[in-house]
């Protein structure tokens, strides 16, 4: 009872400081639709407390979310764009230890912002999946935390951990997270040249972690994948298909055997081999046999077991479609809402 209290009390203080500016829609649109759990939030307006570069997140995790620093540092993922018939359809494996995935609906400001659809680990935010009083101020944070996710212009980004190295700094620049760049980029990129225009306006701090590479599509057909490196930004364009797992790119060779590096990308790059288009069928197809579930599963160095958390499909159309927790008699389908 006095827990339940103290939330309460931190709920109010939260309502009377941001008054109307704090879109209490947002807080209370989180609901569960899945048992995993999976929630989903509607992200409206805008929120004046929340970070918006890296020194104020540094704050606002240690305050708020302190799961944050305590999750390992091990994301082994898969991402992938390809051409499907009707446009280009986006594949991510988010393979991690037992998440709340939450969906979120970022809702367009005209002229400011557009209208996307992302998904993030709502245990990196201290969120439980009961959709408590607690769980609806946290995950207000899901908004500037994205893991994956694509806007209303085709745009789709998304991260996967690679080695760690001391990317230099530009003085001249704003610093700002690796998860709050994704946040800009679909916020305000429609295409991909659009998004490494705003990649190159920002130094990146990887706090609380891990290191990552950014793959980035449009509804173009372009492609690229984006690394932070001790060189500074490398940025490999390719018309897609394109895809990453979790090794550099910037330091290989032309003829280097990238497929002896990862079992997950050589299925996938034998999968290109032979088709070049791939309908939403054929992505999750894809997708489930880079899983790592049941006995592909990824025991760390800690010795605890890292499974694919989701599996999502962005598809041209606006719909991402994904299955979770490896179930993939299951698929959830949700619309970009502007």
């Amino acid at each position: 009872m006095k827990n339940f209290y103290k939330a309460v009390i931190i709920a109010v203080i939260f309502l009377v400081f941001l008054g109307i500016k704090y879109p209490v829609a947002t807080m209370m649109s989180l609901k569960k639709v899945s048992g995993y759990p999976v929630l989903t939030l509607d992200f409206y307006g805008t929120n004046p407390i929340l970070p918006k570069n890296a020194k104020e997140l540094k704050r606002t995790i240690k305050l708020f979310y302190p799961n944050a620093t305590k999750r390992r540092n091990d994301i082994y993922c898969s991402l992938i764009a390809a051409k499907s018939k009707k446009g280009t359809i986006y594949g991510r494996n988010f393979d991690w230890y037992k998440a709340v995935p939450i969906v979120v609906f970022t809702h367009a400001i005209e002229g400011k912002r557009y209208a996307s659809i992302s998904l993030t680990d709502g245990a990196y935010l201290s969120v439980k999946g009961d959709c408590g009083i607690m769980d609806k101020i946290n995950a207000a944070g899901a908004y500037i935390s994205p893991f994956d996710g694509m806007n209303e212009k085709g745009l789709f980004i998304s991260i996967a951990l690679v080695k760690q190295e001391k990317v230099p700094q530009d003085p001249k620049k704003e610093t700002i997270s690796a998860v709050l760049m994704v946040r800009k980029i679909l916020d305000k990129a429609a295409t991909v040249k659009e998004a490494l225009k705003i990649v190159n306006s920002y130094n990146i701090d990887f706090f609380p972690g891990p290191h990552v590479h950014f793959l980035i599509g449009d509804a173009n057909g372009d492609g690229a994948i984006v690394e932070f490196t001790s060189q500074g930004v490398k940025v490999i364009e390719h018309k897609v298909p394109i895809y990453a797992t979790n090794f550099t790119f910037y330091d290989k060779k032309e003829d280097a055997d990238l497929n002896s590096l990862c079992w997950r990308y050589k299925t996938i790059n034998e999968f290109f081999s032979e088709n070049q288009t791939v309908n939403f069928n054929g992505m999750m197809d894809l997708l489930k046999s880079v899983a790592q579930i049941k006995d592909k599963a990824f025991i760390t160095k800690w010795g605890q077991k890292l499974t694919t958390q989701w599996s999502a499909v962005y598809m041209p159309s606006g719909l991402l479609k994904v299955c979770f927790g490896g179930d993939y008699g299951r698929v959830f389908t949700f619309k970009i809402e502007k």
